[in-house]
């Protein structure tokens, strides 16, 4: 089953993408926190992510049309723009990402 979620773009856009996978990654702040290890998101877009609107040749190794969520943004499953109070998606911790890392292995 692919899910849907929803994410700020920008200040204005809201995306609407396929939730892939989660990703273990760094922060990526800027500020004292920045190299602290986080639960991303990788999802997928069948035209938001693929060039001119973004970059052909992305630094995380993703194929075209994929994208990494930072552990500081906040993932929706209801579309914030039509309801006041939406639905936010429960990211697992490091320790839970290992163990689901660790049963996917086997």
């Amino acid at each position: 089953m692919q899910k849907k979620l929803y994410f700020w773009w920008s200040a204005s856009d809201l995306a609407e993408v396929t939730f892939v996978r989660w990703q273990r990654m760094k922060m990526h702040t800027g500020g004292k926190d920045s190299n602290k290890l986080g639960v991303g998101a990788v999802v997928w877009s069948d035209w938001r992510f693929e060039p001119p609107l973004c970059n052909s040749k992305q630094r995380s190794g993703l194929p075209t049309k994929h994208f990494l969520v930072r552990p500081y943004e906040t993932l929706y499953l209801d579309n914030p723009r039509y309801i006041s109070t939406p639905r936010k998606l429960k990211r697992p911790t490091l320790k839970e990402y290992e163990r689901l890392l660790k049963r996917r292995t086997k």
